[in-house]
């Protein structure tokens, strides 16, 4: 069974990729679960691919950094 700590960046991730701006705003409920689905398919691919969990900590980096970017170009 995997720990709840250091699943920080899972949680961020998954809020980001659903829809919630980081700068404030709205967000919904269904945008949300489809980012849980789409973090957990990666999470899970990761792992099925054997890669280590620095790897899954960067790709997670990645995914917020282009996330939180797309949000921010969107807004502007």
């Amino acid at each position: 069974m995997r720990s709840l700590a250091g699943l920080e960046l899972n949680s961020i991730a998954v809020v980001v990729i659903g829809g919630v701006s980081l700068m404030g705003g709205r967000g919904s409920i269904i945008g949300v679960v489809i980012g849980v689905v789409i973090i957990g398919i990666i999470n899970n691919g990761m792992s099925v691919l054997g890669a280590n969990p620095a790897m899954q900590g960067i790709v997670m980096g990645v995914i917020i950094f282009t996330a939180v970017a797309v949000d921010y170009l969107r807004r502007r």
